[in-house]
This record gives C-alpha cells, sequence and structure tokens, in this order.
C-alpha cells in the first residue's frame, strides 16, 4: 500500500510535468506556424518546409506526452480504487492525507477530531497496512 501511495506521489508529479511539456508544445507549434497564415515568430525566420517538419515534430512529441498521460491518470485511477476499498475514517484519513496531499492537522480540522486522536489513527493505520502487505508478499 504504501508503495502504491508514493507511486501516487511521483505520478501526480510526472502528470503536472508533462502537462506542463504539453503546454510548450502547444507554443512551439504556435511560434513555428505551419498551421496558419501568420507564419509565427520563428515561421518568419524559415521556409514552408521547415516550419511543417519541425510542427510534425513537435506533434510527435505531443502525441507521446499524451499516451504517457493516458497510463498515469489510469494508473491514478487505480490507486484511488485501492484506497477507496476501504471504509469511514479510515478512507478519509487515507484519501485526505495521500490522495489530496493534507496534514494530519488539516485533517483533524476537516474532520472534527482533535490532532493527536488522527495521528494516533494514521500511526495505527499506516502499521495495519505495512503489516499486511509484508504478510500477502512474503516468500515461503
Amino acid at each position: 500500500m504504501i508503495e502504491l501511495i508514493n507511486m501516487y506521489r511521483k505520478n501526480k508529479l510526472e502528470i503536472k510535468s508533462l502537462k506542463l511539456r504539453k503546454d510548450i508544445c502547444y507554443d512551439e507549434i504556435d511560434n513555428w506556424g505551419a498551421v496558419d497564415i501568420s507564419g509565427g515568430r520563428m515561421g518568419k525566420k524559415h521556409d514552408f518546409l521547415t516550419r511543417i517538419k519541425q510542427t510534425d515534430n513537435v506533434i510527435d512529441e505531443l502525441n507521446v506526452i499524451n499516451d504517457r498521460l493516458e497510463t498515469l491518470q489510469n494508473r491514478q485511477k487505480k490507486i484511488i480504487e485501492v484506497i477507496d476499498k476501504f471504509e469511514g475514517l479510515e478512507h478519509k484519513i487515507l484519501r485526505l492525507r495521500f490522495i489530496d496531499g493534507y496534514k494530519i492537522a488539516d485533517i483533524a480540522e476537516e474532520l472534527g477530531y482533535s490532532e493527536q486522536y488522527i495521528r494516533n489513527k494514521h500511526c495505527e493505520l499506516m502499521k495495519r497496512i505495512e503489516f499486511k502487505m509484508s504478510h500477502e508478499y512474503k516468500v515461503y
């Protein structure tokens, strides 16, 4: 479970990075100007064939980015499905802590419990998850 949560966090960062790269690609397409009459900034310095080639390269990169984004977003959904198997307060704590990125104090305030109570519940939950995971994957 802890590995899934760590993967979720890493995926979340990679998704942000890919979305930024995607925005940069769209800016590049505009700069090369092969898709509009104005020619873009870079298009004025290069012939039409060069602009088309450069735009095609950027579109290829966009396709790779979109494929990776789809893979990561599907993985994120599956991780959330695992977390959603927990119920009640445990589910709320896991979701707020690891999916929404809340701190323990913020979770306590959000749920109307003392910070110490949530801290204890969180610690207990993590021990249970680690114990369960270590026994599920034990090699005999």
